[in-house]
Order: structure tokens, then C-alpha cells, then sequence
């Protein structure tokens, strides 16, 4: 199993999917974890006060990731 971090703490995952090669962009989070993802893989972000998911080629500056899933 692999384990990813949530905002509740870090949740075991049994499940991967590969589907095929596509574009990715990695992510370095705060705590010097890097992750990497495709475009459209969605994280739960806060901007302006809101959260919502965004896709991972949509991510702008300042945009806070708040769950990884």
C-alpha cells in the first residue's frame, strides 16, 4: 500500500492507476515532500477564503493544498 498525506492526517491507499503517459508537474510541499502529478489529477485547494478542487494545471500562486487525494 502507499501512503498519502491528507489533511487529516496521512491515509494508507490500496488502489494506483496507471493511464499511460501524460504530461505531469511536480509539487514540493512544505514539509520537502515532492509529489508528482498529471494536469488534471484535482487537489482541494483555499484561495480568496474558498476551498474547492482544482486541477493540477490550473494551480496558480498562492493557491494553498489543503488535500491530496
Amino acid at each position: 500500500p502507499q501512503v498519502i498525506p491528507t489533511r487529516f492526517g496521512d491515509k494508507e491507499v490500496s488502489r494506483i492507476w496507471y493511464n499511460g503517459e501524460v504530461p505531469t508537474r511536480k509539487i514540493t510541499l512544505e514539509d520537502g515532500k515532492t509529489y508528482e502529478f498529471s494536469l488534471n489529477h484535482k487537489l482541494l485547494v483555499e484561495s480568496d477564503g474558498e476551498e474547492y478542487w482544482c486541477e493540477v494545471g490550473k494551480l496558480e500562486e498562492g493557491m494553498e493544498i489543503l488535500e491530496i487525494s
